[in-house]
Parts: C-alpha cells; structure tokens; sequence
C-alpha cells in the first residue's frame, strides 16, 4: 500500500490500556490496525502501527492512514496488541469503531485484554 504524502495523511490517534495492575517489561511491542469492516479481510486494513511501548499504559498511539481510502458509507475498526518476546500478551476482544458515522479520530480508548497466562 503506497505511503500518503506528510499533507495528505488522516490520523486516528488514542490510547492503548489495560485494566490488570502489572507493568509491562522492557521491550514490549504495541501494535494497533485500523480496518474497514465492509470489506474481504485479505484487503480491509486501511493502516497499522507498530512501536515499542516506550511507557506503561495508558500508551499513547497515532496510526496515519491515506484518506482517499475512507468511504463515508463504511463501518472502520480499531483493534490493539501488546507482544512481549513475540508473543501476544494482551489484546482487544472486540474492534472499537472509528473515522466514520460519528465515530471518534481522536482520544480512542483501545482496551486490551489479557491472553497469555502471567510470566
């Protein structure tokens, strides 16, 4: 997917947390994709972003997407990951909608659950 120009780039921007009272170890990586839920899922990501986790959480995020790929009509989605040592730690169980019909672009709460059992 080609990369929008700097003037060019929508932005959907928030926070990744977790409810569980544990600190996250060095290293870990967050993940957050942002996908229109209308179409094939081979084609449906609009945009992804992917960072190590440089704070505990709340974790700040932006994720920038080509606007000319969002259609009004649509339903988008965002969806979190934290892995440690390549392994999923926490994620979201269901998708927090975004961009459009009145969803948020800005301060989207993205909770996540915990998957792997405690180190």
């Amino acid at each position: 997917m080609p990369t929008p120009g700097a003037s060019q780039k929508g932005v959907l921007s928030g926070t990744v947390t977790y409810n569980e009272k544990m600190a996250l170890p060095p290293g870990a990586q967050v993940s957050v994709r942002l996908w229109d839920a209308l179409l094939p899922p081979d084609v449906a990501t609009v945009g992804e972003a992917k960072f190590e986790a440089t704070a505990q959480v709340p974790i700040p995020f932006e994720l920038f997407f080509d606007p000319a790929l969002i259609q009004s009509s649509h339903t988008y989605g965002a969806r979190a990951t934290i892995r440690v040592g390549g392994v999923a730690w926490f994620q979201s169980e269901a998708p927090v909608p975004v961009l459009t019909q009145g969803a948020p672009t800005v301060d989207v709460v993205l909770l996540v659950k915990r998957v792997a059992p405690a180190p």
